[in-house]
């Protein structure tokens, strides 16, 4: 592999591990699907929300809640929480990056095989797994690979297949709600942000947003407004795009995280339910924790602390996981489960 593109895969599978460049001295085993995985099915917490039974630390949430490891031992992973709908089920989308596959996880911590990305990207990594939840692309589970500069289209039924060739993919991400025409959109190396058409074109959007280790996250509507908020690690920075942002030009920083000493790396923001109005939660690389921001990107407080490696956020609004918070930390997916 060619020393640049070495550099831009560890990159990115650095913040898979929330830490840069550890994807070369991952210790756990390969998974494979089918194999034998060392799952968790029984929720353990105390009453300060501390994990137990484990001989690994764990993560430390809110008085009230409860956290409990969903499934452990898989390697780089990321996650995408099923709609319940186009065909999809609502369960865990599990990205194993290593294995190159996709996986299922369901509430008591079961898992199946969904999809053998080598069939298509043979030697592959995988990652940032989205759902076209409008069905503007036909409804599909896309893939992001990294070896093969490529964002892989995987069917309802787990069939997958090579959508378009991308220069230097990193994050992408679906818009869910239609602000943004429901597209699928692409963070480059060059540090901009273009939509992939329908048809595997690219469609500049915005410069400046940073580099590759980020994600992308929509709000859709409240105090956060129609907006497309992009995580910029290297830059301690979230920067924010509205949907009439001016094609081509600078992204505008919404939250300055660098006097924090916030990395972040992934961000879910709640528009109702238990987890509040108007709350982005962000996962702070560099301290191991979640932190929440008001709808201005001020600094309301840190959410859970504790994590090794943290590398995503999710807040499912249907299926398995609704009305919880899905964190993926080093190779454990961890479930907080709020009061009531």
């Amino acid at each position: 592999m060619h020393q640049s593109k070495q550099h831009h895969v560890r990159v990115l599978a650095g913040t898979l591990l929330g830490v840069f460049g550890l994807a070369a001295m991952i210790t756990a085993p390969p998974a494979r699907a089918g194999e034998l995985y060392r799952v968790s099915k029984v929720v353990r917490h105390s009453e300060q929300g501390r994990s137990t039974g484990d001989t690994r630390p764990g993560p430390v949430v809110p008085a009230n809640h409860q956290v409990h490891e969903l499934v452990s031992g898989l390697g780089a992973m990321m996650t995408v929480a099923g709609p319940d709908m186009n065909g999809f089920g609502g369960r865990l989308y599990v990205v194993l990056s290593e294995s190159n596959e996709i996986v299922l996880v369901d509430g008591t911590g079961a898992i199946e095989p969904f999809a053998d990305l080598g069939a298509v990207t043979p030697g592959g990594y995988p990652c940032t797994p989205t759902i076209d939840r409008l069905g503007t692309y036909g409804g599909s589970l896309f893939v992001a690979d990294l070896r093969h500069d490529a964002a892989c289209e995987v069917d309802p039924g787990g069939a997958p297949s090579i959508f378009a060739q991308l220069g230097e993919p990193g994050p992408i991400a679906f818009d869910p709600f239609g602000a943004f025409d429901g597209k699928l959109y692409a963070i480059d190396g060059d540090g901009s942000v273009h939509a992939l058409e329908a048809d595997g074109s690219l469609t500049l959007l915005a410069t400046g947003v940073g580099g590759h280790g980020g994600s992308i996250t929509f709000a859709g509507g409240g105090a956060l407004g129609d907006t497309m908020f992009i995580t910029d690690p290297d830059g301690r920075r979230i920067v924010a795009l509205g949907e009439l942002h001016p094609v081509g030009a600078p992204a505008a920083t919404w939250a300055d995280l660098a006097p924090l000493g916030v990395e972040p790396v992934s961000m879910a923001v709640s528009d109702g339910g238990p987890f509040g109005t108007d709350v982005a939660y962000v996962v702070d690389a560099a301290q191991g924790r979640v932190v929440r921001l008001a709808a201005d990107g001020s600094f309301v407080d840190e959410f859970v602390t504790g994590l090794i490696e943290p590398v995503s956020v999710e807040l499912p609004v249907g299926g398995d996981f609704a009305g919880r918070m899905i964190i993926t930390a080093e190779d454990r997916i961890w479930v907080v489960t709020p009061p009531g």
